[in-house]
């Protein structure tokens, strides 16, 4: 079992969604967009887009997208979008769907997502 760096957490919420943040430092301009590095104080992203107009946080936010396999409406900045130092948080929220007798019922996704689970998802992105 690894060790969850502070920049990954859960965050506990008292509806059935599951809830991630992540702390990014970002680096706009790049030639492509990767994780370069993953500690306590962040998760260094370069991002391929200029850090203007809201390029590199769009940018940002479909890379996450693309490697966590979430639509893009399921992530959010929170914190920074004029700044290196960046919020993301990411929605897994449970599904509500009308059954047959049109009562409605919370279907869970397959597997919850963890901090370890992203954790483990983010590094092979980096490794690889």
């Amino acid at each position: 079992m690894s060790v969850i760096p502070k920049s990954i957490v859960q965050l506990i919420d008292s509806s059935s969604a599951s809830k991630i943040k992540l702390i990014i430092r970002a680096k706009p301009g790049a030639k492509k967009s990767q994780i370069v590095s993953i500690d306590d104080d962040a998760i260094g992203v370069q991002i391929a887009a200029p850090p203007r107009e809201g390029a590199a946080n769009e940018e940002l936010i479909d890379y996450f997208s693309h490697v966590l396999g979430v639509k893009t409406r399921y992530i959010s900045l929170d914190i920074g979008q004029k700044s290196r130092n960046k919020i993301l948080l990411i929605n897994f929220e449970t599904k509500t769907k009308s059954n047959e007798g049109g009562m409605k019922q919370k279907q869970q996704q397959q597997q919850p997502m963890t901090a370890e689970k992203i954790f483990e998802i983010l590094k092979q992105d980096m490794d690889g």
